[in-house]
């Protein structure tokens, strides 16, 4: 099921869409709603944050699919943002929605830090 739907895109741009823009909605969402899955991994975000984040991302990608931010008109020059569907804030709105904060992923590793040197969780001491 898509995170967030055409009306409610249109409802935020405060506008009707045409059949051609239905048509690009739908597929912009449906991008988004592919970033957005990638950037859970499985995890399972609470859906008002996932509808939220699809339909900011999904208004950003449907009104500048080519991500310009600046345009010159004589000798006409253009620069682009880079070409990532959620912002960093998007990101870290799915993560408090999962309550990622409490659960971060954290990397498992062996304890050995040095060549004969052990950390003793336990003790919270290396041991020699």
């Amino acid at each position: 099921m898509p995170y967030a739907s055409t009306t409610e895109l249109a409802t935020l741009l405060g506008r009707s869409l045409t059949t051609a823009e239905e048509s690009k909605a739908t597929l912009t969402l449906e991008l988004v709603d592919l970033a957005i899955d990638e950037h859970l991994d499985g995890r399972v975000a609470d859906a008002d944050t996932t509808r939220l984040v699809a339909l900011s991302a999904g208004r950003r990608a449907f009104l500048n699919p080519d991500g310009v931010r600046q345009e010159v008109l004589g000798d006409w020059q253009a620069s682009y943002d880079k070409s990532e569907l959620l912002t960093g804030q998007e990101r870290r709105l799915l993560d408090s929605g999962v309550g990622i904060t409490a659960t971060r992923r954290r990397r498992h590793g062996s304890p050995r830090i040095i060549a004969d040197v052990w950390f003793d969780t336990a003790a919270g001491d290396l041991v020699v």
